[in-house]
């Protein structure tokens, strides 16, 4: 017939105990002489769930061993993703940094065409503006004088230069290179001005205010005041 095993025992094997007695033993500790182990019987029934059990023991270790490759898998996608970004941060503070100091460069650039080219031409239109006004005052002032002596037979270049202090000759260089005219130019300009304005608010003929502004002769006058105004200071 077949021999078959229907059951067996299990018990703990205590050593803890065992080893407690034995110092007992050698101290000459009292200690007890007999322990009674507790007993297990472990038929077909308690060994198929024994085996249930490690199986499921099995399995979860299983399961636990598949969830940490899982988490060790998301783990490294997680590092990966972290150095992706850390290396997108950097290469964008590269390229920041790169930005910001082209147009550092750029602005210097700039500043120096401003220093070497812009600022000379402000500082020349600027001088040329503080010329233009000097001259414009110089003008202005040689005007007034010309027109609180226009009835005096005495004006003249030397007259002028006189009055402005400076040479004949530098006053006609001045007052042609500012007007394009010479300052006689400008003093029969001046009177002529006035003549008209005489011709219009008083009832002076044309010869008393030639002789009024100090023209040679009426035929003088009317000449010259045709040629600037257009037409013969009669025909008004």
């Amino acid at each position: 017939s077949e021999r078959k095993i229907e059951c067996t025992a299990t018990y703990p094997s205590r050593g803890d105990i065992i080893i407690e007695t034995a110092y007992r033993i050698l101290n000459n500790i009292p200690y007890v002489r007999d322990t009674v182990l507790p007993t297990s019987i472990i038929d077909y029934a308690a060994a198929k769930a024994i085996l249930l059990k490690y199986e499921e023991k099995q399995h979860e270790v299983e399961t636990m061993h598949i969830l940490q490759i899982r988490a060790d898998e998301r783990w490294h996608k997680v590092e990966i993703s972290r150095m992706i970004l850390v290396v997108t941060l950097i290469v964008v503070l590269l390229v920041l940094c790169q930005a910001l100091w082209l147009l550092f460069v750029r602005q210097r650039k700039i500043q120096s065409e401003i220093r070497k080219e812009i600022l000379p031409q402000l500082e020349d239109v600027q001088e040329a503006i503080k010329v233009n006004h000097r001259d414009a005052l110089f003008i202005e002032r040689m005007s007034l004088i010309i027109d609180e002596h226009l009835t005096d037979p005495n004006l003249n270049v030397e007259f002028l230069s006189d009055q402005l202090h400076m040479s004949r000759t530098h006053l006609f260089r001045r007052v042609k290179s500012i007007t394009g005219k010479g300052p006689l130019d400008h003093i029969r300009e001046r009177r002529l001005i006035r003549a008209d304005e005489m011709l219009n608010t008083t009832d002076m003929t044309v010869q008393q205010i030639s002789m009024e502004l100090c023209f040679s002769n009426p035929g003088y006058f009317a000449k010259c005041y045709k040629e600037y105004f257009g037409h013969l200071p009669s025909n008004r």
